[in-house]
């Protein structure tokens, strides 16, 4: 699985996010929910585009960090950001800054897939947020430039989903 350490190109290189994939899978199954859920994609699909770096630096911050995808029912609708990871979750401080934008027109909840573990957990985001100011993750550098949290996963809800249902139904 791709990591944190490697540039963007690298990353996604392969051309498949796991997690998103586990995330359409999780959210569009019978198994798990008694009525039909929908899932489209709001944020910018970087894995299936062909525009340059520097070209999708040029959109505004917010824009480009708008959360992946909307889940949605009859009744109400959520933002999903979808996140892969081993162990630990790892957060950008810029992008929780747009994130928080997002989640004052619409709930935004994290989906965070741990590969190495192959579990689920959820969050919301202003839970994740209370998390962080608990001033338990300090804040650590990706290149020297860029503040990111490392989040153990078992800090986050473990399959969440009755934290967040709420929010969806």
């Amino acid at each position: 699985m791709a990591n944190h350490t490697e540039n963007f190109e690298k990353r996604n290189k392969t051309g498949v996010n796991i997690a998103e994939e586990v995330a359409k899978s999780f959210f569009t199954s019978d198994l798990y929910f008694k009525e039909k859920y929908y899932m489209m994609r709001s944020g910018l699909d970087s894995l299936n585009n062909d525009a340059p770096i520097k070209a999708i630096l040029s959109i505004p911050r917010f824009i480009r960090n708008i959360p992946d995808f909307i889940v949605m029912n009859k009744d109400s609708a959520i933002f999903l950001e979808v996140k892969g990871c081993t162990d630990k979750a790892i957060f950008k401080v810029r992008d929780l800054e747009s994130y928080q934008y997002w989640d004052k027109k619409m709930p935004v909840i994290m989906f965070i897939y741990s590969s190495t573990l192959k579990y689920i957990y959820m969050i919301k985001l202003t839970e994740l947020m209370k998390l962080i100011e608990g001033g338990n993750y300090p804040k650590e550098l990706i290149d020297n430039t860029k503040e990111m949290y490392k989040i153990p996963v078992q800090d986050l809800t473990l399959t969440g989903w009755e934290e967040v249902k709420e929010k969806v139904q």
